[in-house]
């Protein structure tokens, strides 16, 4: 449903700028653009994950660009389809719940994106929640917040929250247009 609104934006826009290309051409090129756009985000998110996870700027860096350079990477990047703007949206949020691990607002930001991203993707739910598991599970740092952990009731509260309007945000639309 995610995906599909912003196609219906970026058709908008296309049909707009292009009013003579076929219907076709031009909603194939409205999700294209965002299947684009959704490749230079995952880099980002990619980047983000790497440094969260302990490594250092240069070699985050390096493996990002690794990851650039892969042609299936792109391949699905210049694709109408809702692959690689699901998997930006489930790296942004596992570069938020890493951050989450020390800091509660990455924690509930990147559980929202989790929330938002199953609504691009619902396989994007298997790349998020193991990882908001095991985030749940890991035994806290003091956080950078100076939020007191009163033994992790709020903490599941706030996700379960977080995730509930993460999903919300496109099931609400979805059910109202379908009924």
């Amino acid at each position: 449903p995610v995906y599909i609104a912003l196609g219906r934006v970026s058709l908008a826009v296309v049909s707009a700028m292009a009013p003579a290309l076929e219907v076709t051409r031009a909603e194939a090129l409205a999700l294209s653009v965002w299947s684009a756009l959704a490749g230079a985000l995952a880099l980002v998110a990619a980047c983000a994950c790497f440094a969260a996870l302990g490594s250092s700027r240069r070699t985050a860096l390096w493996a990002t660009a690794l990851l650039a350079v892969a042609p299936l990477f792109w391949l699905s990047g210049l694709r109408p389809m809702s692959d690689l703007p699901g998997l930006a949206l489930a790296m942004c949020a596992q570069a938020l719940l890493l951050r989450g691990v020390a800091d509660r607002r990455s924690l509930i930001a990147g559980t929202f994106v989790a929330g938002i991203a199953t609504g691009v993707r619902v396989q994007m739910l298997l790349l998020t929640a193991p990882l908001l598991f095991l985030v749940l599970v890991l035994p806290r740092p003091r956080a950078r917040d100076g939020a007191v952990d009163d033994g992790g009731r709020w903490r599941i509260a706030q996700i379960a929250l977080a995730l509930a309007a993460g999903v919300l945000v496109w099931a609400v639309p979805l059910i109202a247009a379908t009924g």
